[in-house]
């Protein structure tokens, strides 16, 4: 299993689509995403708490 920890930065859209690819082909991805509230420019909230997501090959957002 492969842990992919990668700071997307300000993304201002919701939702947010994770269309990256896996690094290896037929094993499963575990993706861990946070969120905070902004004005647009900064945060203005603290960190949520880490949701954990598994990837599967094929099952991934298009």
């Amino acid at each position: 299993m492969e842990y992919l920890r990668t700071s997307l930065g300000f993304v201002p859209v919701s939702p947010y689509l994770d269309k990256r690819q896996a690094t290896q082909s037929g094993v499963p991805v575990v993706r861990e995403y946070r969120a905070c509230y902004t004005n647009y420019r900064e945060a203005i909230s603290q960190m949520s708490a880490t949701s954990s997501v598994m990837f599967l090959e094929g099952m991934a957002a298009k």
